[in-house]
């Protein structure tokens, strides 16, 4: 089954779907300046995309506006930076910040791009596409991580695990903070049972207003949630920024866990 997504939309940009058409409305530069010099924007709107669409996912980390389409006959196409993607058989496709996840209809999971550890400068890098997993019925991208679940509802994560956001336990062991743990390379087994996985994110306008927060939540076949990540718990560590703005000059503490805590709705 398609995961359908028909509209993505930020302050300055929206994609949308209407009768099969994607479009994009973009608040962009005119090319023209006002009396102080300054240059001039306005909304460009109903630029027509593509037809036949039935998803879209818009990377609002990177400008221009680069996003992934899919089209009725399951090929992915892209926007922007993204005009040379293509692939077949796909059923659904995410982007963020400098990476891409593709997944077809047989379940073979597609990676592409660049994750890096915030707190240690490892990094793992896909040349292209690449076959990262089989079997798998759902995926997602987060901040510098991959997420995969299989068809017997277990979850592996890979990529950046500085705050704990895998929820297995590995980063806090034993008292202590596993440095070996901040990054894996591979896609790890962190959970069983589990339906449905998404990251909470610091900026995104569509997700949360608390900035600073790195998190992900866990929804079983149950329907019971878990969180685990940024904020979560009791445990600090010493954190030394290591991401796109450079290394900060001194260290901060941070509250953040291992482990999966369940969220009571009321």
């Amino acid at each position: 089954e398609l995961f359908s997504v028909a509209e993505e939309k930020t302050d300055y940009v929206h994609f949308y779907i209407e009768d099969g058409t994607l479009y994009l409305d973009e608040y962009a530069e005119t090319g023209g300046y006002d009396e102080e010099g300054i240059c001039i924007y306005e909304w460009n709107r109903g630029q027509k995309i593509a037809e036949d669409v039935i998803f879209v996912d818009y990377n609002w980390y990177r400008m221009p506006p680069n996003a992934l389409y899919i089209t009725a006959d399951h090929v992915l196409h892209g926007t922007g930076d993204y005009e040379d993607i293509y692939l077949e058989n796909i059923k659904f496709a995410r982007t963020y910040a400098d990476q891409m996840i593709a997944l077809t209809m047989d379940g073979n999971l597609w990676c592409r791009g660049l994750v890096h550890s915030l707190s240690d400068g490892r990094d793992l890098e896909y040349q292209g596409w690449e076959l990262i997993m089989q079997n798998v019925v759902f995926a997602n991208v987060a901040h510098y991580e991959y997420m995969a679940i299989t068809k017997d509802g277990s979850l592996y994560m890979w990529g950046d695990n500085t705050y704990g956001q895998f929820g297995d336990g590995s980063l806090l062991k034993d008292g202590s903070f596993k440095t070996d743990c901040y990054f894996y390379t591979e896609p790890v087994k962190v959970a069983d049972n589990i339906k449905m996985v998404w990251e909470r994110h610091p900026g995104n306008p569509k997700k949360t207003e608390e900035f600073g927060e790195l998190r992900t939540y866990f929804l079983t076949n149950d329907n019971k949630l878990f969180v685990s990540g940024e904020g979560i718990g009791n445990e600090s560590r010493p954190f030394t920024y290591l991401g796109e703005m450079g290394e900060l000059e001194e260290p901060m503490s941070v509250r953040c866990t291992s482990t999966l805590h369940e969220v009571v709705i009321e």
